[in-house]
Formats: C-alpha cells, structure tokens, sequence
C-alpha cells in the first residue's frame, strides 16, 4: 500500500510539473 502512496505522489508531482510547464 505504501508504494502505492508513493507512486501516486510521485504522478501528481509529475502531473504538477507538466501544468506549469505548460
């Protein structure tokens, strides 16, 4: 369950990054 936790962290992040990229 944990690296679920953090692999969603890490797609918002990601998902974040890309929006203000953009």
């Amino acid at each position: 369950m944990l690296w679920i936790k953090a692999l969603h962290i890490v797609f918002v992040a990601s998902w974040f990054a890309g929006l203000f990229y953009l």
